[in-house]
């Protein structure tokens, strides 16, 4: 399981990394249209019911679509492990079927994280090397672990089975650019294009590539493109106002560049929490050029709520204080930079542990505790799903789960 640390919070760092971290939001819609996809697949002829399915796979103990119907059933009605172990079945009979294991993947990602269902689509994958649509779903559950090198490589493997694919190209593109592979990213996301001209994300993805590659005008197109397509989203927005500010000489454009923020973050609920917090990283960052530095202290403490343990904003915020004549603050701030750069290293080491040895529960245990204490609960919540499938008995894992997913809920409902 590899989730990676963020920043070592320099200005030139931070800069980079919190654009490289956006990139990701071009995978958060994809990944649900992937799943939305094969969520879809053989459900045209599941009809019976759930008990009569059970009756037939008594009767019919070789029959894969009864089991898989059953699976879906069984899933239906919130018996995940009982459905895991009917998709296993299909599976075991069915073993060339790609929407048996493809769904079997999705299921098991919804019990229990991303994780196993990486486990199920790389058994399937070593009998199929060329199936295209495990591919793509691999590429996008490695992004969702940050396992970005594994992503970038089977998203390459997806456009190669499914060269018309125009989801598979942005999975490509957006993957590209996490491994900084920018002019790869560029010809992907144009390609993505061709095939689906409308889809915003695209445009951001592309112009990403192209800002990275200094071709900022050209970026800047891609994003008001974006912003035309999808004015409802709000990364278009953040995108452009994070190049407005790189290009901005004058007290005009710094403006300009605080108008495309905040129009991104009047559409905060389109936006992940890694965005919102890059988000008023960079309205901080044009407030500290205004010399508004208690505005600036006030959104760089919002982007410290949106993402507590992003180091870059604690040594923005430190920067901040400093500046206001608040060194006790400004010290406990930077304090908390030195913690949090200290944890990444650790998580970085720790990381590379489980990628080589995913049975290695002790680093995964570790990650977890690591996550919960910098607040970085939806990574704690992946180590921990993946510690209870591996070992569902350990009452301190499976506790420690329940709590992060009930504070989740408690958040999000406080959100709404």
């Amino acid at each position: 399981m590899t989730m990676r640390s963020s920043t070592d919070g320099t200005p030139v760092a931070r800069r980079r990394r919190a654009v490289i971290a956006l990139c990701a939001l071009l995978l958060i819609g994809v990944a649900l249209v992937v799943r939305q996809i094969l969520g879809g697949k053989g459900r045209a002829w599941e009809t019976a019911d759930l008990e009569s399915l059970k009756a037939a796979s008594a009767t019919e103990p070789d029959n894969p679509k009864v089991w898989f119907s059953l699976a879906h059933r069984q899933q239906e009605a919130q018996r995940k492990e009982e459905s895991l172990k009917s998709y296993a079945k299909a599976a075991e009979l069915a073993p060339d079927d790609a929407a048996v294991w493809l769904d079997w993947a999705q299921a098991a990602e919804s019990a229990y994280g991303p994780q196993p269902a990486l486990l199920i689509l790389r058994n399937f994958l070593k009998d199929h090397p060329t199936q295209g649509a495990a591919h793509r779903d691999m590429a996008a559950l490695s992004q969702r672990t940050e396992n970005h090198s594994a992503a970038f490589a089977e998203a390459k493997a997806a456009t190669a089975a499914l060269p018309d694919d125009a989801l598979a190209w942005t999975l490509y593109g957006a993957e590209a650019g996490r491994v900084e592979q920018w002019r790869i990213s560029e010809e992907a996301f144009r390609k993505a294009l061709a095939l689906a001209p409308a889809d915003w994300r695209s445009h951001t993805g592309l112009g990403e590539s192209l800002f990275f590659q200094s071709k900022t005008a050209e970026a800047i197109a891609e994003y008001r493109e974006a912003t035309t397509r999808a004015p409802q989203e709000g990364t278009g927005y953040v995108l452009l106002g994070r190049a407005l500010l790189h290009e901005a000489r004058t007290p005009e454009q710094i403006e300009s560049a605080r108008q495309a923020l905040l129009q991104g973050l009047e559409r905060q609920k389109t936006l992940p929490r890694d965005a919102v917090a890059a988000a008023y990283r960079a309205l901080g960052d044009c407030y500290g050029r205004q010399g508004r530095w208690n505005d600036a202290q006030v959104a760089l403490s919002q982007a410290i709520v949106a993402r507590p343990g992003d180091p870059a904003a604690h040594y923005a915020l430190a920067q901040a204080y400093r500046r206001l004549g608040r060194n006790k603050e400004a010290e406990q701030a930077s304090a908390r930079h030195r913690q949090l750069v200290a944890d990444q290293v650790e998580i970085r080491a720790l990381s590379q542990k489980v990628d080589a040895d995913a049975n290695d529960t002790d680093a995964l245990e570790r990650l977890a505790k690591i996550f919960v204490r910098d607040g970085e609960d939806a990574k704690a919540i992946l180590a921990y799903r993946f510690l209870v499938y591996h070992s569902p008995n350990v009452r301190s894992w499976r506790d420690a789960l329940n709590d992060l997913l009930a504070r989740q809920q408690q958040q999000k409902g406080a959100a709404r």
